[in-house]
């Protein structure tokens, strides 16, 4: 009788595992249907505004960065990209130390940021951010920044293409 009632439980929980599988291949198709072709370069923001390691974060705060629609901001040292200021790096910081503490404090060095190319395929690249917690990747061309790609956006084109 005992076993009788494991069994039972086991092909239900069987069940629901395959209910779940079934569901995410579902979802993996649309994307592929929805992403199939395309390239970073064609979803990358170009040019996004960047901070300045070196700068305070109320340099950068009073710089202008209220102003813009982005909540994560690739740094930039001497020219070339050493990591990414997600915006809720700096407000966890009390407003009152902003003027001593400087960017570079604040932001997720690049060891710890996502990066492709902007020729790479936009689905590995959304694997490589999805491994992640900054759902950000830096864009980079031999070191150089070209761009910013977030997983927002992808979501976006997704949701266009499905809709309609």
């Amino acid at each position: 009788l005992l076993a009788g009632s494991w069994t039972g439980i086991w092909v239900a929980f069987l069940g629901w595992f395959l209910l779940q599988a079934s569901a995410m291949e579902t979802r993996s198709l649309m994307l592929r249907d929805a992403l199939g072709g395309l390239r970073v370069h064609d979803l990358m923001v170009r040019v996004p505004i960047t901070a300045t390691a070196g700068s305070t974060l109320a340099e950068f705060m009073n710089g202008g960065a209220f102003a813009h629609r982005f909540t994560t901001y690739p740094v930039l040292e001497d020219g070339r990209a050493i990591g990414l200021l997600p915006f809720d790096r700096v407000v966890r910081v009390p407003r009152s130390t902003w003027g001593q503490t400087y960017v570079r404090d604040c932001m997720l060095p690049r060891t710890d940021v996502p990066v492709v190319r902007e020729d790479e395929d936009l689905l590995k690249a959304l694997g490589q951010m999805s491994a992640g917690r900054i759902n950000r990747a830096l864009v980079l061309d031999d070191g150089a920044l070209v761009g910013l790609l977030s997983v927002t956006d992808v979501i976006r084109l997704v949701t266009c293409k499905t809709a309609g």
